[in-house]
């Protein structure tokens, strides 16, 4: 009986349950020609019991055959499952920690940029004023800490 190149790495149990199909399918065939080439009734009779009690046990056979087939690919499915989740959650658990590092980042750049800011207003108070600095982002901008006191504006 030949075998299917996709099966060659089959463990013995589905080589021994193939051996067995195929030795039941031509018992079988012998069986049902003989019954079918009998001379007497009580022979047809005989051998077509046999050939009943053969064929079911290779029925049997099939379908053992058949269930481990399937229980094999459903652990094949189930460990491709596993692996698909843990990559999943590794996926998942990099991009939180990244969503995290950059809340972070954002967090302390808001808190600490107004301080560069102002540091960098107060060492350039006598320079003529530039119209760049109206491009510094808007979290920076403080109001004229004069006008409290009744300052006027450069």
């Amino acid at each position: 009986m030949p075998v299917d190149p996709e099966h060659i790495s089959e463990d013995r149990h589905t080589v021994t349950l193939r051996a067995l199909a195929g030795m039941s399918l031509e018992l079988c065939r012998d069986l049902q020609q003989r019954a079918l080439n009998a001379e007497s009734p009580e022979d047809a009779v005989r051998l077509a019991t046999a050939f009943h009690r053969v064929s079911r046990g290779l029925r049997q056979t099939l379908a053992l055959e058949l269930k481990l087939v399937r229980y094999k690919d459903e652990v094949a499915e189930k460990a491709k499952a596993a692996v698909a989740l843990a990559e999943a959650r590794a996926t998942a658990e990099a991009e939180t920690r990244e969503i995290a590092v950059d809340q972070r980042r954002d967090g302390v750049w808001t808190r600490v940029g107004d301080c560069f800011w102002s540091e960098h207003e107060g060492a350039d108070w006598n320079l003529p004023r530039r119209r760049d600095r109206q491009a510094r982002p808007p979290a920076a901008r403080r109001p004229y800490v004069g006008q409290a006191r009744g300052l006027p504006r450069r």
